[in-house]
């Protein structure tokens, strides 16, 4: 019988002591408050709703909270009253009744009707501006109108109505919070979406609806701004989803959606196929039948067009010559042919296969050099003309069994026909320079496969000049690529950025579609931010190529592959393994057997993490038996090593202890003893030394940690660029941590571990060591290698610390270290908060800092936060006469610690004058000189973009004026004069430097706008490595010059560059700040430096004048800058 019959009702209120008989007050036995707000607004579920009803036409208190919600949620009782003419007073469990039965006659009305959740189905079909399914709703055809544009459904009003008022009364309901997700979505309000579904989350991680919700918003992110991270984004939250619930008909819809966004096709056909089987009939399942046929279509159409054989000599020629567009696309395959059995039968081969063979490679010759303007093919011929002997024909031979022994995952084969092939194309019979170069590169990228970055960077260099010079335009790409492959095992990560982006230039120009995928391939490969807009924008169009044109399966595989990676990179492991799967579906198409089994272990690996063991298994037998069928060489070995260490690392993140340490175990067996530390040993000890901590085994942990040090110390001494050094240290800064975990566990003293971890802030500065253990690391001999020298030694750099007191951070995955020290002594303390809570509490109230106008409320909570975590552990101890020192950890983000307050409301800044510094180890850095006076040397840069496509920063120019006016030696230079060479030069002579002006972000620095064409720019690279010592301060009055407390860790920013030269003080933004303001604050800060206060101090005292200014009171106006330093003084 329905809830809301009157018979039923009546059964209730006969019941005996029903009303009178019940509580007076809310029992324990009560249901909350919210719950009959949820009774009165329809949407509970009906056995909850009925148990409801029964109660309170029981309890006298729940009748009266029924009452009173249905009263504030504006529903009309439609109660008896006495003007009805029943002339008797009615008794007070009566009224209690007359409440439950308007509310019952209501609820089934309301529960259909009126329930949020059935308005927002409602508004969504009345009006559908999304692709994307909504749950409930009915199909309805997709309009254009999006946002806030035209007038809103009324069931979304009253949807929103009703949500509101239910917030009001529940802030934190994880239910009215995932319907506020949804019909954010409806208004086209994606962050406001996330932020909503996320809080639910946060609480309820599997809550479906809420996942559908989250993946919904990044969805509509992805269409609104076209960053393809968001499809990504979207399509990890939907495989989460999924995985609990298979059959949810909407996740699998939109996740098919989603699939087609991103290329997936495969994955579309396959969601698209599982949603029919389970919905197979109505409006919806039509449409996925629709999108179920185009997809299909497409990849029939695809794939026939990938798999078509090239065409015999002769059809080539005749097809060539009367321009076929079956052609279109395919130059690059035919060069290979070309390379593997054309040139071998034109020129070494006997019978009828050379004149047809002859005359096909001058066709092709003719097509590269008209459609690509590439001339190697045509002066091969050339050569081949003047010298045909049998040296040739051998070179040729040779040539073409070094292709096909690269292409089939045989490098040491390759090179040694490589080799053959250079010594043919020298010799007096057989000379061909074209010749002698493409075997040289055939033998480079053999080098790359089997790891040898030493001598494929020896060779590649003059591959690349030849071919630029002579017009090769494939060879020359094809070098870059194999160059920047090797550069990255080098560890020269900024070389191998400029390597790729040169080679996919020259591979558009040329219009060579499968070169130009590789390198896109390369590019999103590249360890930068994963998550990119502007490279994901590039990854989807590549991919858009990949299915529009005629080329390699080859290229589809290192294009998903990537994408694979970068997922990874973002801690996605159902879009990398989705990813994967496409790569090892294009992979599959090609006899090359290596790549293939590399393909299945990867995929493992994710399906690993995504707890699907089975299917990962399933994929290691299938690649092992690929392996199986090759020959046994060094680079077989290395690929089933690598695999090997990537299902480790897999089962350590999934907890299972057991599978990772045999699979490192599996690695040590196919590694007995390496070659390449830095590639090999060197992510083998990490890796150990993480299981070992899991384990509790924290000697053995320890070792291994050590291990991986020595190595790390290894390669950051053999590198020579700063930038790249930091690189590394970030990518490889596990084993510090790791030691810091071991030491902690293990109960060290705290100065004992706070000189390791001092040693670890130096890492990319410390001297010589003592000759490395190297046979012990190549042989993965962790107990060994010798503890690694302690580095820093803490005695004499205490003793300094007379004027200065320093709090140093260092973040663990679940806890944060803080070290208190200075001449008095050392203290230590550890906060609970894990890394990832700290980070995004911390990047939270960054945006707010930077925000003119944030909310007080919540900023003010942030700050507090972060105070209690990071300050108040060491408070009671800190000296407000003492400058405070902060070595922020560069895993923190871009934390303003002056913006931080206390529980009494008084601001970090206010109390202490702050500095940056980025550890001990560079103390020794800053020159020394006499304080900042009006007899300094200034040299004032103002305004010099001005006119150059930058807008105008009048108060620049009366700022410099004005700071240039209380020195007594000032060179200010304006407008055209301040071009980079001349603010270098001036540079050498200054005391004290000042820029005001624009700043800008490019190729993934921070640099100066300049004068000159182009505009000028003035970056890291181009501040002088040393000479700086005489400058006492410098200050970028731009945006954004020091993007984070950690600036002077952080290679892409001149703070770092303007310290290693020597410069003592640096004070940089640490957002976009506003002209007036700045130019005030820095007014204030000179007042005060010039009257013989410390930078530091001087920085504090305006900060102070500034905060005190009208409607300045926000941290974005007075907490905009930061003093770096590694003066310790």
């Amino acid at each position: 019988m329905p809830v809301g019959s009157k018979a039923q009702l009546g059964r209730l209120l006969r019941r005996p002591g029903a009303g009178t008989g019940g509580l007076h007050a809310p029992q324990h036995a009560c249901p909350p408050a919210e719950d009959w707000y949820e009774v009165a607004a329809g949407s509970q579920p009906p056995n909850e709703a009925r148990r409801a009803l029964a109660h309170a036409a029981e309890c006298r208190a729940c009748g009266a909270r029924l009452r009173a919600a249905i009263e504030d949620l504006g529903i009309e009782p439609a109660e008896a009253r006495e003007k009805r003419g029943w002339g008797l007073k009615v008794a007070p469990w009566a009224v209690a009744a007359i409440v439950i039965l308007s509310a019952a006659l209501l609820y089934s009305v309301y529960q259909r009707r009126h329930a949020p959740a059935v308005l927002l189905a409602d508004a969504y079909s009345a009006n559908r501006t999304l692709a994307w399914r909504l749950p409930g709703a009915a199909y309805a055809p997709l309009t254009t109108t999006r946002g806030n544009q035209g007038e809103a459904p009324a069931a979304l009003l009253e949807a929103e109505d009703r949500i509101a008022h239910a917030l009001e009364r529940e802030p934190a309901s994880t239910k009215w919070l995932e319907l506020e997700a949804r019909a954010d979505l409806l208004r086209f309000a994606y962050s406001e979406a996330l932020q909503h579904a996320q809080a639910v989350l946060k609480t309820q991680p599997h809550a479906l609806d809420a996942l559908s919700d989250e993946a919904g918003a990044y969805f509509e992110r992805a269409e609104a701004e076209g960053n393809g991270s968001d499809y990504d984004a979207a399509l990890e939250v939907l495989g989460q989803a999924l995985a609990q619930a298979p059959d949810d008909r909407v996740a699998r819809f939109n996740r098919a959606l989603t699939a087609e966004r991103l290329r997936l096709y495969s994955l579309a056909v396959s969601d698209w196929r599982a949603y029919l089987r389970v919905e197979s009939t109505g409006a919806w399942a039509e449409a996925a039948r629709q999108h179920l046929q185009k997809d299909e279509a497409l990849l029939a159409t695809h794939d026939k067009t990938e798999m078509r054989p090239l065409l015999p000599p002769r059809q080539f020629v005749e097809a060539a010559a009367r321009g076929s567009p079956a052609l279109t696309g395919q130059d690059e395959a035919y060069l290979r042919q070309a390379l593997e059995q054309w040139l071998p039968d034109a020129f070494s081969g006997t019978g009828a296969a050379r004149g047809p063979a002859r005359a096909a490679v001058q066709a092709l010759a003719a097509r590269l050099q008209q459609r690509h303007g590439d001339r190697w093919l045509e002066e091969l011929l050339v050569t081949a003309g003047a010298r045909a002997g049998p040296e040739f024909g051998a070179g040729v031979a040779e040539l073409g069994r070094a292709e096909t022994a690269n292409d089939s995952g045989k490098p040491g084969e390759a090179a040694a026909a490589a080799q053959a092939a250079r010594r043919d194309f020298l010799s007096p019979e057989g000379y061909s320079l074209p010749g002698y170069w493409q075997a040289e590169l055939e033998w480079v990228y053999a080098q790359a496969r089997e790891e040898h970055a030493a001598a494929c960077l020896q060779q590649s260099g003059a591959v690349i000049s030849t071919s630029a010079q002579g017009q090769y335009r494939w060879m020359e790409a094809q070098a870059l690529l194999d160059q920047s492959n090797c550069k990255v095992l080098a560890g020269d990560v900024a070389g191998q950025d400029v390597d790729v982006r040169r080679a996919l230039a020259i591979a558009r120009t040329a219009r060579y579609p499968g070169v130009t995928m590789r390198a896109e391939a390369f590019l999103a490969a590249a360890p930068l931010a994963p998550g990119s807009p502007v490279l994901w924008r590039q990854h989807l169009e590549t991919l858009r190529e990949f299915w529009a044109e005629p080329v390699s399966p080859m290229w589809g595989y290192q294009l998903y592959m990537t994408l694979a990676l970068r997922s990874a990179q973002m801690q996605r492991p159902h879009a990398a393994r989705d990813f994967a799967r496409a790569a090892v579906a294009q992979v599959s198409l090609l006899p090359e057997r290596s790549f293939q089994a590399i393909a299945r272990r990867q995929l493992a690996v994710y399906l690993t993490e995504c707890g699907q063991v089975g299917g990962a298994e399933k994929e290691i037998q299938k690649a092992d038996q690929l392996y199986a069928t090759l020959p046994a060489t060094p680079a077989t070995r290395n690929f089933m090593a690598i695999n090997d260490l990537e299902l480790a690392r897999a089962g350590l993140r999934q907890g299972k202890l057991k599978l990772a340490a045999a699979r490192l175990r599996a690695y040590k067996r196919e590694q007995p003893a390496v070659e390449n530390l830095k590639n090999r040993a060197l992510p083998y000890f990490e890796l150990r030394g993480q299981i070992a901590l899991a384990q509790k085994k924290y000697e053995p942990a320890k070792q291994a940690f050590q291990a991986a040090i020595w190595i790390n110390h290894i390669y950051l001494t053999e590198m020579q660029r700063d930038r790249n050094r930091l690189a590394w240290r970030e990518a490889n800064d596990a084993p510090y941590r790791g030691l810091l975990q071991v030491m902690l566990a293990q109960k060290a003293p705290a100065q004992q571990m706070l000189a390791a971890w001092e040693a670890s802030r130096g890492a990319v500065v410390a001297g010589a060591w003592p000759a490395a253990p190297s046979r012990e690391l190549a042989n993965l001999n962790a107990a060994g290698v010798p503890a690694p020298p302690e580095g820093v030694e803490l005695a004499p750099g205490l003793a300094r610390l007379r004027t200065v007191q320093v709090i140093s951070y260092a973040v663990l995955p679940k806890e944060v270290v803080i070290w208190r020290f200075d001449d008095q002594g050392i203290e230590m303390r550890q906060t609970p908060i894990a890394a990832k809570a700290l980070q995004e509490r911390v990047r939270k109230f960054a945006v707010a800092c930077a925000n003119p106008a944030p909310d007080a409320r919540e900023l003010d909570a942030e700050a507090e936060q972060l105070y209690s975590w990071l300050i108040a552990p060491v408070a009671k101890d800190l000296d407000p006469a003492r400058t405070l020192v902060i070595e922020a950890d560069p895993t923190m983000g871009p934390l303003p610690f002056a913006a931080l307050r206390d529980g009494q409301g008084t601001w970090l800044g206010e109390r202490f004058a702050l500095e940056y510094a980025p550890g001990l180890a560079y103390a020794g850095w800053a020159g020394t000189g006499p304080a900042v006076t009006t007899g300094s040397r200034l040299l004032a840069v103002a305004d010099p973009a001005s006119g150059n496509s930058y807008a105008p920063l009048p108060e620049a120019a009366e700022e410099a004026s004005a700071i240039a006016a209380q020195f007594h030696h000032a060179q200010v230079l304006e407008g055209p004069q301040a071009t980079p060479a001349a603010v270098v030069q001036g540079l050498r002579q200054a005391e004290v430097f000042h820029f005001a002006g624009h700043a800008e972000e490019m190729a993934g620095e921070v640099r100066l706008v300049l004068a000159g064409s182009g505009p000028g720019m003035l970056g890291p690279e181009q501040i002088p490595r040393r000479g700086l010592q005489r400058c006492r301060l410098a200050v970028l009055a731009a945006c954004t010059t020091a993007p984070g407390a950690a600036g002077a860790m952080d290679a892409t920013t001149l703070v770092r560059a303007l310290l290693r030269a020597g410069v003592a003080n640096v004070a940089a933004s640490l957002w976009p700040v506003d002209s007036e303001s700045t130019a005030q604050l820095d007014r204030a800060f000179y007042s005060a430096l010039l009257a013989g206060k410390s930078p530091a101090r001087a920085l504090q005292m305006a900060e102070v004048t500034a905060r005190r200014r009208p409607g300045r009171a926000a941290p974005y106006y007075w907490a905009s800058f930061g003093l770096f330093s590694t003066e310790y003084r």
